[in-house]
């Protein structure tokens, strides 16, 4: 009797075994996927760059990358800024600058050799940090701002051909476009939090990318004087028509570098 109960007994163990050895390859894989996924780590500047201008709100930063465990190819990288109240508002990379190295002058100037790019994808590596200065902005803005400047350039071209470009300024759809640009304006005083927002066709792990900045009210009246600035420049546009040789006067906008914190 107990060796029938015995031999039942170990039966039983070896098929719970073979069950549990057929999960094993699947389970390896599931350490496996895990373990080999790469790890992006966002290194950030103490000050980036805001600002506001003709291309809408703007936030600028150069962004270091250290990627572990395998190369990987990122296909998008936003920003969603969320203000304390709870205004929110994300914004895609738009153009990256990538330093590729410095030559010193024999008065020991430092001249950056760069690289200019429009965004498809960027691939990082292990073996190196990369670096790159990255341009946000709001793609929905621009893409709503294109509409207006079409009716503009239109305007414009049918007032060139009646000999009536001094009616610009005060035409429709000139005031139609400076009032969007200058509606859209978004920064407030206040705390806000940055959470950086990276895709790639891969599975990767995303670290320290949370951070944090404060805008005084004086902080923000600057940006806001940049509205001044908007009705000059797409003067420019009408100025530069008349006169193909005009010389465009030089626009300074404002711009702020708020101290940046990592979020905890």
């Amino acid at each position: 009797m107990d060796n029938e109960l015995a031999s039942k007994i170990s039966w039983f163990e070896i098929a719970a075994l073979l069950g549990a050895l057929a999960w094993l390859p699947h389970i390896v894989k599931l350490f496996k996927d895990y373990f080999s996924k790469a790890e992006i780590t966002i290194i950030m500047p103490k000050y980036p760059e805001l600002g506001f201008s003709t291309y809408g709100n703007i936030f600028n930063t150069k962004i270091a990358f250290a990627t572990k465990n395998k190369d990987i190819v990122v296909s998008e990288i936003g920003i969603k800024l969320k203000h304390e109240s709870g205004f929110e508002k994300y914004l895609s990379w738009q153009g990256i600058v990538q330093r590729l190295a410095e030559f010193i002058k024999d008065n020991d100037t430092t001249l950056p050799m760069e690289k200019s790019q429009s965004v498809l994808a960027i691939k990082l590596n292990q073996k190196d940090i990369e670096e790159r200065f990255i341009r946000f902005q709001d793609n929905s803005f621009l893409q709503k701002k294109d509409e207006y400047e079409i009716k503009l350039l239109k305007k414009l071209f049918n007032l060139k051909k009646g000999e009536k470009l001094s009616e610009f300024p005060t035409t429709d759809e000139f005031l139609n476009l400076i009032e969007f640009i200058n509606h859209s304006f978004m920064w407030q005083s206040g705390k806000y939090e940055i959470e950086f927002i990276v895709k790639s066709p891969d599975k990767f792990v995303l670290k320290d990318y949370k951070y944090n900045y404060e805008l005084t009210p004086m902080n923000v009246d600057k940006l806001e004087k940049n509205k001044e600035c908007i009705k000059s420049f797409v003067e420019l546009i009408g100025k530069a028509t008349e006169d193909p040789k005009y010389k465009a006067e030089t626009i300074k906008w404002n711009w702020h570098n708020p101290l940046i914190q990592k979020s905890t």
